[in-house]
């Protein structure tokens, strides 16, 4: 049978059918048409478990002001009879006040109710910090000491659950709260709490008036080792397994920190190792983001960590560490983030798996292959460290692991540790043992997985790959090793140097590319490309050169919006004979101009780009100690270059005691130890020649310096030792303000066996007649009378 009603006001409604004398169904709906109808609220049995069961039914729903709502009630499977229908105002639950609290079962139990036409009382808290609405409220008291935990899950409305202690509403202790759950934040409510035995709470729901549905589970403990002092002991077996919880757990006074986080939610064991070996932690299994930490000590405020490093947020958590036998051992267990739940602790020691291949450096896994080389496999759980071994990342080295590799290439290259299942410490050095290594990059800290480095082509590095410190448990490895791609080597990422004149650019042809649709550069099919683009100022005759790259370069100048719809506005190979570049066009203020360097017939290598104007005084790109040119890998060498209007910078220092001026700047990173000689010999003026180390003019380090090289001679030179790995920097200035053009020479001195006499014995190389790894630098090799450069085969010696 069918009704309709129209709410006349806004508010909670109660429908039933308790004085029909027969099994009903009551549903409400709202709509027109019977076969569109939307379900507003339905029913069949008031109360089936009472006894006897209510068989009639009833709903509360919220009316809106206006609505027609249409009303159907049925017999429960075919029952008929005569219908009583009552619609009245919902009156205010039986539990709307704190003195009428409902008493909850001891244990566990699910209620469903609601609070339509529920109140706030005076003096009643905020219920989840938000004021008190339509609260109703429940009472329970703890069986015994254990977990109580509370859940809205199910209910209609968006749910806010409190639990106090007290006996009067307005003296009442705050034990728990929570508005939206805490793990997903779905709106419904929930509660985890250590509980006393005997102790009565009183537990408050708040919230949107609606149905709810509140849950309650009880979980006695059966112990408590929520203090240091109730630590379980697990005995001295080489295996134990436990579970518990730290529901509810709390920190306390001294207590440390554990895997870098203050305590919350601590639970403690204590264990003997029956002997001295390798054993392994976890919680495996456990519901929650654990942490462990190991100590020794038997008091709180004087415990030793043995392992309490940094941990991340995986799940689950474990640590290796080694043990003495008959040491007893505490374990804490902790959340990440304040995070509970329960606990499986499981704990094995024992003989552990034999040591990496490559743990010690004599063992280094050397790389080969296509560029870039990519490793996933391998552990470096159980590694260690040895003696004379550096500190990588500037921690004491722990568990590492050795590679080799040899640069097929130089430029800028990269070690990509993003993969590591664990926090590495990455470490690139040069050098032939593992108490002689000079440093070319490392992490900035344990975690820093990327590292960059300048790699210069033969020369062999070695790789170290540790973990976060002593006890850390490590992981397996995977590490990506190559060349850095240029930022700027698609036109779509050209460098923007911006409307301003001069202007300069720099950076490395090594590993460009060229693109489809690329146009040939100087009338050279394009190969390894980098881009640039300026906005002119204003209008006026322009020169873009490379003076100072050590590549040969071509260069092209262009307007347009894509690399397959370019316009030519100039282009050059070879600048006055030079393998360097240089155009001079007349540019138009406002416009955009792209520039591409290449490398003639891959004549790859460091790029010095210099934009100004042709009415002005050209300025040295490497005016500059900022703009240094980096002379490369080529040795010996002999470079072209002028300091002519160039300047001295703030801070920079006298050069061989003569106020600086005019200088100009070069850069070079020694690949291995060697002996250095540098002169200017050739320059058409006066000069002085320095070699400093640093990062900035103002706090440079003095390496060595000349005013004259002697017997009339008023060029300069000079030698120095240098150190592998290390970058120098070398002024050049015209003494007493000279300009004009200048000439450096660069050479290395021959490694000690170049000649076949003084050959090296190769069973003593490393020091141990068992190993025969031994690496050479052969770059400045002389053969006959003459020097070849480095990209020609020199012979090197041994027996």
């Amino acid at each position: 049978m069918w009704w309709t009603w129209t709410a006349l006001a806004p508010g909670p409604v109660a429908l039933d059918t308790l004085g029909s004398p027969f099994d009903t169904v009551l549903a409400v709906y709202k709509g027109t048409a019977i076969d569109a109808l939307d379900v507003v609220a339905f029913n069949n049995d008031e109360d089936s478990d009472a006894a006897p069961p209510i068989l009639t039914s009833s709903v509360t729903f919220q009316a809106i002001a206006g609505t027609t709502y249409v009303i159907a009630v049925d017999g429960h499977e075919g029952a008929a009879g005569t219908i009583t229908l009552a619609l009245a105002p919902t009156p205010p639950p039986d539990n709307d006040h704190f003195a009428d609290a409902e008493l909850l079962s001891p244990t566990s139990d699910v209620l469903v109710s609601d609070n339509y036409s529920a109140t706030a009382e005076s003096s009643e808290p905020a219920h989840a910090s938000s004021p008190a609405a339509n609260s109703v409220w429940w009472q329970w008291t703890a069986p015994a000491d254990g977990i109580l935990v509370l859940s809205t899950e199910f209910s209609e409305s968006d749910t806010r659950l409190a639990l106090y202690t007290g006996s009067a509403l307005n003296a009442l202790t705050l034990v728990a709260a929570n508005d939206n759950e805490p793990v997903n934040g779905n709106a419904w409510s929930l509660i985890r709490t250590r509980v006393t035995a005997g102790m009565t709470y009183r537990i408050a729901l708040d919230g949107p008036e609606g149905l709810l549905f509140l849950s309650h589970t009880h979980t006695a403990l059966i112990q408590d080792n929520d203090a240091f002092a109730n630590r379980i002991d697990l005995g001295s077996s080489a295996t134990a397994s436990t579970t518990g919880t730290n529901l509810g757990a709390s920190s306390e006074a001294n207590e440390p920190t554990h895997r870098g986080q203050p305590a919350a939610s601590s639970v403690w064991w204590k264990w003997t190792a029956p002997t001295t070996g390798w054993t392994s932690i976890s919680t495996t299994g456990s519901s929650f983001n654990s942490r462990i930490a190991i100590y020794t000590g038997s008091s709180l405020n004087a415990l030793t960590a043995v392992t309490n490093v940094p941990s991340g947020t995986a799940v689950p958590s474990q640590v290796n560490f080694h043990t003495a036998a008959g040491t007893t051992y505490v374990i804490a267990v902790d959340g990440i983030g304040n995070d509970e739940g329960q606990v499986a602790l499981a704990i094995s020691a024992g003989t552990p798996p034999t040591a990496p291949d490559n743990d010690n450096f004599i063992d280094r896994i050397v790389l080969t292959g296509s560029t870039p080389i990519l490793v996933a496999s391998g552990n470096n759980t159980y590694a260690s460290s040895e003696s004379g071994e550096p500190a990588h990342a500037s921690q004491p080295a722990a568990h590492s692991v050795w590679y080799q590799w040899t640069a097929p290439f130089s430029g800028p290259a990269l070690l990509d540790g993003t993969a590591m299942a664990f926090a590495p410490r990455l470490s690139v050095y040069t050098g032939t043992a593992v108490n002689a290594l000079t440093p070319i990059a490392e992490s900035a800290a344990p975690g820093d997985d990327l590292i960059e480095f300048t790699a210069i082509a033969g020369t062999v590095y070695h790789i170290s790959i540790d973990d976060a410190g002593t006890f850390a448990s490590g992981g397996d490895i995977a590490f990506a090793l190559g060349y850095q791609v240029p930022a700027n080597d698609d036109f779509v990422d050209a460098e923007d140097l911006a409307n301003v004149l001069p202007a300069t650019g720099s950076g490395f042809t090594t590993q460009a590319s060229a693109e489809s649709g690329e146009p040939a550069h100087a009338s050279v099919t394009a190969s390894h490309s980098i881009w640039w683009t300026w906005t002119a100022p204003a209008s006026g005759l322009i020169i873009i050169e490379t003076t100072g790259s050590t590549a040969d370069t071509l260069l092209g100048v262009y307007t347009g919006s894509a690399v397959n719809a370019l316009t030519l506005v100039a282009s050059n190979d070879d600048a006055e004979g030079a393998r360097t570049s240089l155009v001079t066009f007349t540019a138009t203020a406002g416009t955009v101009y792209r520039i591409a360097v290449d490398a003639f017939e891959g004549s790859v290598g460091a790029i010095a780009l210099s934009v100004h104007s042709a009415s002005a005084p050209v300025v040295p790109v490497n005016d500059n100690f900022a703009n240094a040119i980096d002379i490369g890998t080529d040795q010996p060498i002999s470079l072209s270059g002028t300091n002519q209007n160039a300047t001295a910078q703030i801070g920079e220092p006298a050069h061989a005691g003569n106020t600086a001026t005019a200088s100009v700047w070069w850069k070079w990173t020694a690949p291995s130890s060697t002996t250095v000689s540098l002169d200017t010999l050739g320059s058409n003026e006066d000069t002085v020649l320095a070699v400093y180390t640093g990062t900035t003019v103002s706090t440079l380090t003095f390496i060595a310096s000349n005013d004259d090289a002697g017997g009339g001679i008023l060029q300069s030179t000079l030698a120095f030792n240098a150190i592998g790995g290390t970058t120098y920097y070398f002024a050049v200035d015209g003494y007493d303000g000279a300009q004009g053009n200048i000439t450096l020479n660069f050479a290395v001195a021959p490694p000690a066996n170049d000649d076949f006499v003084n050959s090296i014995c190769n069973d003593c190389c490393d020091g141990t007649a068992s190993h025969h790894q031994c690496t050479w630098n052969n770059t400045s090799s002389p053969i006959d009378s003459g020097l070849r450069s480095a990209d020609q085969q020199l012979p090197q010696w041994e027996t």
